[in-house]
């Protein structure tokens, strides 16, 4: 994802205003001269627009979570959670999905798929290959301020991995093309956008500690503690959890107590025993997962 920010930076850099309309003005031809004098066109009947939605952007984010892509690569369930739970890594990863989610973009990329035409200096014309590339919503990007705007077109990257973006800053006539043709069609249709649609995952919250129950005793004990989290501020291993959020553990069946402490919002309110003291703590639990 670093590696592909680098470029998109890039692009969002570029004044919004153009010196001078690279397309002819009676047929509309999109036209750059190389610096021998040759020639690329673009016409408007080899080009297609595929606009890419809010959701779509959104669903490739969530794909690339450090506690997904831990699993996709094979690693145990119990590492990735253990690793990258409450790791920078991933508060830096849920920034990103929470700048998408509340953003106004509705469309934020175009796909754009053209074929330009090549002239030579003896006037040969020849058709060059077709070319896939991603146009962002410039206009709508240039509303944020510089921090946020850095940070949205971040969020873009896992989407753009693989696809080719326009370098505006190379000089070199076919980018000068990509970037015309970014700017000559640059019309973001409107997309809708629900957060309760299906397919955008919701983050749960999680309190950064574990707790199995002693068969022999009965007592429920923390079981671990995750690096990172609030919980490490205030719990230990082996410490004996009475209550949670006013419930008293001992007298809930082993098989109900995941639905025991599920509950509560953003806090957890624990009771414990350690070294015969009873000690409260107020817990934050954070969106993580």
């Amino acid at each position: 994802m670093k590696r592909l920010l680098l470029p998109l930076l890039a692009a969002i850099a570029l004044p919004t205003a153009v010196d001078a309309i690279p397309w002819n003005k009676k047929n509309k031809d999109i036209i750059i001269k190389t610096d021998l004098n040759e020639e690329f066109i673009v016409k408007d009947s080899t080009v297609t627009i595929t606009p890419q939605s809010k959701k779509e952007v959104i669903k490739a984010l969530q794909k690339s979570h450090p506690i997904t892509f831990c699993l996709e690569v094979g690693l145990a369930n119990s590492n990735c959670f253990s690793d990258h739970l409450f790791s920078e890594e991933t508060s830096a990863h849920l920034k990103l999905e929470d700048i998408l989610i509340k953003s106004d973009i509705s469309t934020p990329i175009n796909l754009i798929k053209f074929r330009p035409i090549f002239i030579d200096l003896n006037g040969t014309k020849s058709a060059k290959t077709y070319y896939n590339i991603a146009c962002l919503n410039f206009d709508e990007i240039a509303k944020l301020n510089s921090e946020d705007s850095k940070n949205y077109i971040q969020s873009l990257a896992p989407f753009l991995a693989g696809i080719d973006i326009p370098d505006f800053n190379s000089g070199l006539a076919i980018e000068s093309l990509k970037e015309a043709v970014c700017k000559k069609y640059n019309v973001f249709e409107d997309s809708d956008f629900s957060i309760d649609d299906p397919e955008i995952i919701k983050r749960k919250y999680y309190s950064g500690f574990l707790y199995q129950r002693n068969l022999k005793t009965g007592d429920v004990l923390v079981y671990d503690v995750v690096n990172g989290s609030d919980a490490q501020n205030f719990l230990k291993k082996k410490d004996v959890i009475l209550q949670i959020n006013d419930i008293d553990v001992s007298s809930v069946k082993t098989e109900d107590l995941p639905k025991v402490f599920l509950k509560g919002d953003k806090f957890h309110k624990i009771l414990i025993k350690r070294n015969k003291k009873e000690l409260e703590f107020l817990i934050k639990k954070e969106k993580r997962y």
